[in-house]
Protein backbone atom coordinates (compact mmCIF):
# COMPACT_ATOMS: atom_id res chain seq x y z
CA UNK A 1 0.00 0.00 0.00
CA UNK A 2 2.90 2.18 1.00
CA UNK A 3 4.41 1.39 -2.21
CA UNK A 4 1.71 2.51 -4.47
CA UNK A 5 0.75 5.88 -2.50
CA UNK A 6 4.69 6.59 -3.09
CA UNK A 7 4.20 5.71 -6.53
CA UNK A 8 1.26 7.83 -7.06
CA UNK A 9 2.90 10.46 -5.17
CA UNK A 10 5.98 10.35 -7.65
CA UNK A 11 3.71 10.66 -10.72
CA UNK A 12 1.87 13.59 -9.21
CA UNK A 13 4.69 15.64 -7.86
CA UNK A 14 2.40 17.95 -6.07
CA UNK A 15 3.06 18.18 -2.30
CA UNK A 16 -0.02 16.53 -0.39
CA UNK A 17 0.69 18.42 2.89
CA UNK A 18 -0.52 21.84 2.04
CA UNK A 19 -3.56 20.67 1.74
CA UNK A 20 -3.94 18.53 4.57
CA UNK A 21 -2.44 21.34 6.69
CA UNK A 22 -5.26 23.46 5.24
CA UNK A 23 -7.91 20.62 6.26
CA UNK A 24 -6.25 20.50 9.56
CA UNK A 25 -6.16 24.03 10.18
CA UNK A 26 -10.04 23.93 9.03
CA UNK A 27 -11.06 20.99 11.76
CA UNK A 28 -9.39 21.99 14.59
CA UNK A 29 -11.22 25.35 14.08
CA UNK A 30 -14.64 23.56 14.29
CA UNK A 31 -13.26 21.25 17.36
CA UNK A 32 -11.77 23.99 18.72
CA UNK A 33 -15.52 26.04 18.47
CA UNK A 34 -17.41 22.43 19.49
CA UNK A 35 -15.10 22.27 22.55
CA UNK A 36 -15.68 25.98 23.51
CA UNK A 37 -12.20 26.45 23.48
CA UNK A 38 -10.26 29.36 21.08
CA UNK A 39 -6.61 29.38 19.34
CA UNK A 40 -4.97 30.18 22.20
CA UNK A 41 -6.51 27.61 24.28
CA UNK A 42 -4.48 25.24 21.76
CA UNK A 43 -1.40 27.25 21.81
CA UNK A 44 -1.59 29.43 18.25
CA UNK A 45 -2.98 32.93 17.86
CA UNK A 46 -5.06 31.90 14.87
CA UNK A 47 -6.03 28.87 12.23
CA UNK A 48 -3.19 30.70 10.14
CA UNK A 49 -0.25 29.96 13.10
CA UNK A 50 -1.56 26.53 13.09
CA UNK A 51 -1.22 26.07 9.69
CA UNK A 52 2.43 27.28 9.31
CA UNK A 53 2.97 25.18 12.24
CA UNK A 54 2.10 22.11 10.23
CA UNK A 55 3.78 23.11 7.48
CA UNK A 56 7.03 23.11 9.17
CA UNK A 57 6.36 19.75 10.58
CA UNK A 58 5.89 18.66 7.15
CA UNK A 59 9.06 20.38 6.52
CA UNK A 60 11.01 19.00 9.15
CA UNK A 61 9.55 15.64 8.83
CA UNK A 62 11.14 15.23 5.67
CA UNK A 63 14.47 16.63 6.94
CA UNK A 64 14.44 13.42 8.85
CA UNK A 65 12.57 11.33 6.32
CA UNK A 66 15.97 11.79 4.13
CA UNK A 67 18.25 11.64 7.16
CA UNK A 68 16.99 8.47 7.76
CA UNK A 69 16.72 6.95 4.40
CA UNK A 70 12.87 7.11 4.40
CA UNK A 71 11.94 9.83 2.22
CA UNK A 72 8.29 10.43 0.85
CA UNK A 73 7.07 8.83 3.88
CA UNK A 74 6.03 12.46 4.88
CA UNK A 75 4.12 12.43 1.43
CA UNK A 76 2.64 9.21 2.85
CA UNK A 77 1.66 10.26 6.34
CA UNK A 78 -0.04 13.57 4.41
CA UNK A 79 -2.08 11.88 2.38
CA UNK A 80 -3.14 9.45 4.65
CA UNK A 81 -4.27 12.06 7.21
CA UNK A 82 -5.73 14.67 4.36
CA UNK A 83 -8.05 11.24 3.65
CA UNK A 84 -9.17 11.04 7.06
CA UNK A 85 -9.72 14.86 7.67
CA UNK A 86 -12.14 14.45 4.35
CA UNK A 87 -14.37 11.29 4.98
CA UNK A 88 -16.95 11.57 7.96
CA UNK A 89 -14.15 13.16 10.30
CA UNK A 90 -15.32 14.06 14.11
CA UNK A 91 -13.59 15.59 16.94
CA UNK A 92 -12.99 12.18 18.77
CA UNK A 93 -11.34 11.59 15.58
CA UNK A 94 -8.97 14.62 15.84
CA UNK A 95 -8.29 13.53 19.37
CA UNK A 96 -7.06 10.28 18.04
CA UNK A 97 -4.70 11.95 15.44
CA UNK A 98 -1.20 11.20 16.88
CA UNK A 99 0.27 14.34 15.02
CA UNK A 100 4.04 13.72 16.56
CA UNK A 101 4.12 10.54 14.74
CA UNK A 102 5.57 10.57 11.16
Amino acid sequence: MIVLLLGLLSCEGADPCPEMCSKASIAYDTCLTDWGLSWPDAGYADSVEFFYSCETWAWASRQIDEDAGTAGRTSVVCVERDELLSTDFSCEDWADIDWGAR
